[in-house]
């Protein structure tokens, strides 16, 4: 018998929790067709790299008073795509690539933003320096984020590749509580900051906001080897092949997520120098 899949701190990993069926399964009437971890890493190759390239692309074309709005526009239009995949997985094949562009688009913009406000610098005076980015390129922290993120994605699964994390079903259940948590208090602040209700500490430069935004770098790796188990108990129990495809766009979601985050951390410590 087959041991039920166990839950995760990302919604987008919803449909691994699904029981599966053999009509459910694509290929041969001979043999079914079922995703595999090498097809998960192309196919998350695939979605990192469009991502990647429509971010180039909206920091490089997009005018730089219009970057924003199309960001946030984008932000947007990525929050509808991402609900249809997870309400859907089946069309994850052909909607997880236009949510990765679309998510390049907004990730472009955000990363700007933050190398502006990091520098204190203001778009004017960023584009009169456009001709020294190479020469400038170390010291930006959109380029420090990229190389934590992948560097502390290649730490996780190394840790969980050779068991020195072992992902319990009480571990997976604690990240899977402190996830909402930090979800539900992002909301509420959110929407406190509409409203101009400032909460002191949580997005100041002082050790608490730092620690605090450090702490959500910390979960955010952490929720990648939920992923990773999930993935891979998914490839062990024999799921459809497009889920290769939906396994990528879950884990693409925590990257995401995870950039975002260590862009944030670096921002505040560049600004409190």
């Amino acid at each position: 018998m087959q041991s039920q899949i166990m839950r995760s701190g990302n919604p987008a990993m919803s449909a691994f929790q699904k029981p599966v069926s053999y009509a459910d399964l694509a290929g041969t009437h001979d043999q079914p067709r079922t995703m595999t971890l090498q097809g998960t890493i192309n196919a998350t190759a695939i979605l990192l790299g469009l991502c990647a390239s429509a971010a180039l692309a909206a920091a490089k074309f997009v005018p730089g008073g219009l970057l924003m709005p199309v960001a946030l526009g984008a932000a947007l239009l990525g929050f509808v795509l991402s609900l249809v995949v997870i309400f859907k997985p089946q069309t994850s094949p052909f909607m997880a690539p236009i949510y990765a562009l679309v998510e390049g688009v907004f990730l472009g913009g955000i990363s700007m933003f933050y190398e502006q406000w990091a520098t204190a610098e203001t778009a004017a005076s960023a584009a009169a320096q456009s001709e020294s980015l190479i020469a400038s390129i170390g010291n930006s922290i959109v380029f420090q984020a990229v190389l934590l993120t992948f560097g502390i994605a290649g730490a996780m699964l190394l840790a969980y590749s050779m068991r020195v994390i072992r992902v319990t079903p009480m571990f997976m259940r604690v990240v899977m509580v402190m996830t909402l948590g930090y979800v539900f208090a992002a909301v509420g602040t959110f929407f406190l900051r509409m409203f101009g209700v400032g909460i002191p500490y949580l997005h100041e430069m002082g050790a608490m906001g730092i620690g605090i935004a450090g702490f959500v770098v910390v979960l955010a790796a952490v929720n990648l080897l939920l992923d990773f188990k999930i993935i891979e108990d998914g490839v062990n129990q024999g799921r459809p092949k497009w889920m290769e495809w939906f396994g990528a766009f879950a884990l693409m979601v925590t990257l995401i997520w995870l950039y975002l985050r260590v862009l944030y951390l670096l921002a505040l410590l560049r600004r409190s120098d």
